[in-house]
């Protein structure tokens, strides 16, 4: 038609759809997000999928519930016990069998200060609400509640008036206020080194998010770290207030340890829980600290950082290499031959490229 020869030109376009496929670089990026992820359990970071490594590579801004010291034990010490009409070995029993089944942190530190030993059998009923309180029924029809004033006071008991600026842990037995441990907040250099390698990371924004009591043991952190100092009337409203100042395309990515953070993780761009934590605080988590260190959990940043790095540097080089391929052979008798069997040498080598560059995410954590 015309003198045209159509044929040769569709051979060339067809040639040219399938070399333009970006076959390489779509297998190299998720080898390479896969096996990233797998370098970063060795770490002691676990990515949820993918998508979570890409929310906590975008990162700009850094929220962190202070709880842990840093190092997965509780971030308090207990200053003092406060017995009332009890003796006050009566009341470490008590508390320590009544708490032995919980997870957290604070309940081993009670443990520690009863010396008798725990008798396994002595509880027979326990139930717990995260991130609140606990109650136990002992064999001999004793109920021992353990937990903070206001699930104390929801059980109907009178408690004493409150101590200034202190944190406190309040126990019952058979509904009658039986006494109170006093804490004193302790942060460890493992939590300060966290908040610096956060600064180093470049992160824009690095906020603390803490109760009244543990202000002043704050104060001095490194870098140019913010507190966010809530009611304990109103926990979430603070923490509102720290979502809402986002500059526009800053994402917040929430570090946190437990139940009680779960609603500051939903309003974050993205959620980082440290290890032995409830199945509701995984629910929303992106990325896990298995050993419940915040070290893990800075790390579970910049290891999401390194993956999209290397992915992009891979992705340029495959594009590169296509353009030049293209460009040289194209025009060439043979060339489509040879264009095929470079687009099938590519995939391999991007493939292996991949898996080498994601041993180096190990590195970063």
């Amino acid at each position: 038609m015309g003198g045209l020869e159509f044929k040769p030109w569709i051979g060339k376009a067809f040639l040219f759809l399938a070399l333009s496929c970006p076959t390489a670089i779509v297998a190299a990026k998720h080898i390479l997000c896969f096996e990233g992820m797998g370098t970063a359990i060795s770490g002691g970071v676990v990515f949820r999928s993918e998508t979570a490594v890409e929310k906590l590579a975008n990162t700009t801004s850094v929220a962190v519930g202070m709880k842990g010291d840093g190092s997965g034990q509780p971030a308090y010490t207990i200053s003092r016990v406060e017995p009332s009409e009890i003796e006050i070995d009566q009341l470490n029993m008590l508390t320590a069998h009544a708490v032995y089944r919980s997870r957290e942190p604070l309940a081993r530190m009670l443990c520690r200060l009863w010396n008798g030993g725990i008798d396994e059998e002595k509880v027979t009923r326990f139930k717990e609400i995260e991130g609140q309180g606990l109650v136990a029924a002992f064999q001999d029809g004793v109920i021992v509640a353990v937990g903070q004033r206001d699930f104390i006071e929801r059980l109907g008991v009178v408690c004493p008036e409150p101590v200034e600026d202190a944190s406190e842990l309040m126990v019952t037995v058979n509904g009658k206020y039986a006494g109170r441990y006093l804490l004193e907040r302790v942060v460890d250099s493992g939590f300060t080194n966290a908040v610096s390698e956060l600064d180093a990371l470049d992160i824009g924004r690095v906020v603390v998010v803490t109760d009244k009591a543990s202000e002043n043991s704050l104060a001095g952190l490194p870098g140019a770290t913010e507190l966010c100092v809530t009611d304990k009337n109103d926990t979430e409203g603070r923490f509102r207030d720290v979502v809402e100042m986002q500059l526009k395309g800053d994402k917040l990515t929430y570090i946190g340890d437990g139940v009680d953070d779960t609603k500051r993780m939903r309003k974050a761009d993205s959620a980082i829980v440290l290890g032995n934590t409830d199945d509701k605080a995984l629910r929303y988590a992106d990325a896990v600290a298995a050993d419940g260190s915040y070290r893990s959990a800075v790390g579970a940043v910049s290891a999401a950082r390194e993956i999209k790095q290397k992915i992009f540097k891979c992705a340029f080089i495959c594009l590169c290499i296509k353009a030049a391929l293209l460009i040289f052979f194209a025009a060439w008798k043979y060339g489509a031959i040879v264009l095929l069997l470079s687009e099938i040498g590519l995939i391999i080598a991007a493939v292996v490229w991949a898996r080498q560059l994601a041993a180096d995410v190990d590195d970063v954590i």
